[in-house]
Parts: C-alpha cells; structure tokens; sequence
C-alpha cells in the first residue's frame, strides 16, 4: 500500500475511532438503575397462571427500601380489556433482603407492576407489564388494599401484539407528565441493546433488531430489553420487555429467491408429469 492510500485512510481511521469512543462513552455514563427480571413461573395444575419478578440493580449493588405495587386490568379474552370492572391495586413492601414478587391469577387479566428503591442514596423506579391467562376454578380476583402511588411512569405504545412482543416491532415509551422523565435509552446484557430509534407522532420509539441468537433458540425463548430514562433530580426509571424472535421473519423473503424456488417448484413438478407419462406409454406398449 503507497503512502497516499495510508495517509487517505487515516482520516476515515481516525473518525471510527472518535464515533466508536463516542458510544462507549455513553454506554458508560449511564448510571446504575433498578429494573424488574423473570423468572419462569413454577407450573400449576389447578388452571392457575403466575409470575415470579425481581427487583434487582443493573451493576449487582443493594437495594434498600424498597416497594412495589401492581394494577390489576381485567380481561375478556387474550385480546380485549373488561371495561364494566375498574382496576384492582394491589401494594406492598419488600422486607429487607428479599426482592420476589409472585403473581397468580385464575382468570385472564394484564397486571401492570411497578418497583421502587434506593440505589446508591437516589430513589428510582423500575416497571414492567405481563399477561396471565390463568382458568382457575372459582377463583375469585381480590380487592384494592389502598389507593395507588403517584410514581414516575411510562405509557407504552407498541406496535405489535400485546401477549407476544417480538424484534421488528416498535416499542413507544411516553413519560408520565410533571415527573421530569428524560430521554431514553435500551439496554440488554450489559450493554446497549441493538435496534433502531425512531421519533412518531407518540414520541421517542425503539425497534430491537433481530438476534441470530435468540431466533436459533426457538419461538419459546426470549431476552429482556430494559428502557431507562433518567429522572429529574436524581435516579432513574425503567421499564422491562422480554422480547421473542420475529414470527413473521420469513415472510420478508427477497423477491428473486421467491421467483427462483417458485420456478424450481414449476420444473420439478413438469418433469415428475413427463417422466409418469413416459412410464405409462411404455407399460402399455408393453401390455399390447
């Protein structure tokens, strides 16, 4: 390679690095937040459905008094909300060295849930959402134990279906008014999570991208994504989604392959038709 092609090559060079230093740079600013985890519920025989969460610290640090409270939203069907009954809140205190809020339900119903805690002196708030599709027998929904919390929040507007959010779709967080709820951000793992940002008519959204890993794992699996914003003042909030592999990823198939095996499929089948007709000519021939 000549001296001018290197020295060509050194300014690309050199702004990779800058963007790349950019992007860690950011990924390591962000504070430590407190977020919901799953943990796949423990199988019931009765026609009950559950959920186990959580509440743990993004950098493994302690948390400290801690609260939580969940909305109850009736269901109709896996699809449409019970308007005629109002919301169910259920609230509680984790005592100190416990983090496990366990859900049942016999009936169908969307629990929204919300977590607060101090991490390393600030107050934050993590909140997540799941769908229980319990068919319990005589089973009764309990009643509100007390109003609800006025705590920061997100309103999420998705643009797939609400019991199997997947990669490829849009994920809208729309901060709850008068809290000081910053920009967010998405992360998986350790680090950012990998997808794109769009800005809509609702505001700030989020598109997870496909996961090689996560497709090979089966329709079953999924990974959590977290969406955390910081807080005026101090802390954070988050919001939990466990992602599945896209259903639908096979439909986005290249127009020159779909030709192709269609034509592969269209040779196969006249050549099958003239090799039978062949057969049967010879096999009467035969018979004269």
């Amino acid at each position: 390679m000549g001296p001018l092609k290197t020295f060509s090559l050194f300014p690309a060079l050199l702004l990779s690095l800058l963007f790349l230093g950019e992007g860690l740079l950011c990924a390591a600013e962000q504070d430590p937040y407190i977020r919901w985890e799953y943990k796949s519920p423990p199988r019931h025989r009765n026609g009950m459905a559950g959920v186990n969460l959580f509440l743990t610290s993004s950098d493994g640090a302690p948390i400290s008094d801690a609260f939580w409270y969940y909305r109850i939203i009736s269901l109709e069907n896996f699809r449409e909300v019970n308007f005629q009954l109002p919301p169910i809140i259920i609230s509680g205190y984790f005592e100190p060295g416990t983090n496990e809020l366990v859900i049942n339900s016999g009936k169908y119903i969307l629990v929204e849930i919300m977590g607060s805690a101090i991490l390393h002196g600030k107050r934050s708030y993590a909140q997540t959402g799941a769908l229980l599709f319990g068919e319990g027998k005589g089973y009764q929904l309990p009643e509100s134990n007390g109003p609800e919390p006025i705590w920061p929040s997100f309103m999420l507007i998705r643009s797939g279906e609400t019991y199997w959010p997947q990669t490829g779709q849009s994920f809208t967080m729309i901060p709850r008014p008068d809290f000081g709820i910053g920009e967010f951000a998405a992360y998986e793992g350790t680090g950012p999570a990998s997808g794109t940002f769009e800005n809509g008519p609702h505001g700030r959204s989020f598109i997870p991208a496909a996961d090689p890993k996560l497709n090979a794992q089966g329709s079953a699996a999924s990974k959590p994504v977290y969406f955390v914003a910081p807080l005026e003042g101090g802390g954070n909030l988050s919001y939990t989604i466990y992602v599945h592999r896209n259903r639908y990823g096979g439909e986005n198939m290249n127009l020159g392959l779909i030709i192709f095996f269609s034509g592969f499929v269209v040779t196969v089948f006249f050549l099958a038709r003239v090799f039978y007709l062949r057969r049967a000519l010879r096999h009467a021939a035969q018979g004269i």
